[in-house]
């Protein structure tokens, strides 16, 4: 399921360290019903995962 396996890499600069956020039902969805625009990060992990280029 893409939910369980989806996650996207952030950084976070108060510990200068990078970490990996789990994507959300609810972020999948808005994006399937047009509220939102995926972010590049979002971008860049669906293409990995699909194995796809973004151009």
């Amino acid at each position: 399921m893409l939910v369980r396996d989806l996650k996207i890499c952030v950084y976070d600069k108060s510990t200068n360290r990078f970490f990996y956020k789990n994507v959300t039902k609810g972020s999948i969805g808005n994006l399937e019903n047009n509220r939102n625009k995926p972010n590049l990060d979002l971008v860049l992990a669906l293409s990995e995962y699909y194995d796809v280029s973004t151009d």
